[in-house]
């Protein structure tokens, strides 16, 4: 009888050991809180790998490294004329770097989609602001390689803050309303130059 209470007892042991110990695929970040950590931390995050769990004193949740689409008119964000037939996309991600996702495990693990994407659309609003506020139109479009490469650090650092990475920026005009004003205006510059040296 004792002997097989014994052999009860390991299996559900052993039984327990495979299903608290959870894996990570390449796409996601496991992130494990609660006691018994290590290195005087309250949580450990791990990508592409697993991790035994500790019932009761511990426990675990999944963030999701899919890319993230963000689209923000420029409208929302400055008064330049013609600004509301351009958007910036901003393609961004949860980060599984050492030290800035666990700034995502702190901020962003409870979190829905839509409240990430809500939280990186006021922090990008906010620097967009800055960084076009002594643009024209013309320069943005004309220009824009040049402003995208100076605004991305920016962006970068306040995103880091909350566990956040961009993987790409691109400036939309999908209609060519804007690049065609510009052209309109240039076409107009020109004129009133020719007509004043005449």
């Amino acid at each position: 009888m004792t002997i097989t209470i014994l052999f009860i007892l390991f299996l559900v042991i052993i039984v327990s050991i495979f299903y608290r110990y959870k894996r990570c695929a390449p796409n996601q970040v496991l992130v494990i809180f609660g006691m018994m950590i290590g290195e005087d931390k309250s949580l450990k995050c791990i990508n592409a790998g697993g991790k035994f769990v500790w019932p009761i004193i511990q426990d675990y949740k999944y963030m999701s490294l899919s890319p993230r689409t963000l689209v923000i008119p420029l409208a929302n964000v400055t008064s330049v004329e013609d600004s509301t037939k351009l958007c910036l996309q901003f393609t961004f991600q949860i980060s599984a770097e050492e030290g800035t996702v666990e700034n995502a495990a702190k901020n962003l693990l409870h979190l829905s989609n839509d409240d990430i994407k809500g939280l990186a659309n006021n922090i990008l609003v906010s620097q967009l602001r800055q960084a076009i506020i002594s643009l024209t139109l013309e320069k943005l479009i004309t220009d824009s390689e040049n402003f995208l490469s100076n605004a991305r650090p920016k962006f970068e650092i306040e995103l880091n803050k909350i566990g956040l990475t961009i993987i790409n920026i691109n400036i939309i005009d999908d209609t060519g309303a804007a690049k065609t004003s510009i052209k309109k205006r240039l076409i107009k510059n020109e004129q009133l130059d020719m007509e004043g040296r005449k």
